[in-house]
């Protein structure tokens, strides 16, 4: 993808291939609510992630969705389909490490 960047060191790596990449799949325990980073965060990220790794968009809703569904408190569909097409608009590049 043109718009992309390749972070030094990192050339070849995923971010999906990533440790913090798991983690937070299969962290169930994450609540919504203003002010706090909470669920849109946690799939913006991982959506970010597929993204930057060159997953397409189709792929990555249905790998998010299982990590939506496992959620305690899971996102309306509505509000799911609305952060992956954010995500994937092409206004960002890669899930920031630092933020992560």
């Amino acid at each position: 993808k043109p718009n992309l960047t390749v972070i030094s060191g990192s050339e070849g790596v995923k971010q999906i291939d990533e440790p913090w990449y798991q983690l937070l799949m299969r962290e169930g325990n994450i609540k919504g609510g203003k002010a706090l980073m909470g669920r849109n965060n946690v799939l913006f990220t991982l959506a970010l992630a597929n993204f930057s790794s060159g997953i397409d968009q189709e792929e990555c809703e249905e790998v998010l969705s299982s990590f939506n569904e496992n959620l305690d408190e899971p996102l309306s569909s509505a509000e799911y389909h609305k952060i992956i097409t954010s995500a994937y608009s092409g206004k960002y590049e890669a899930a920031s490490r630092d933020y992560v």
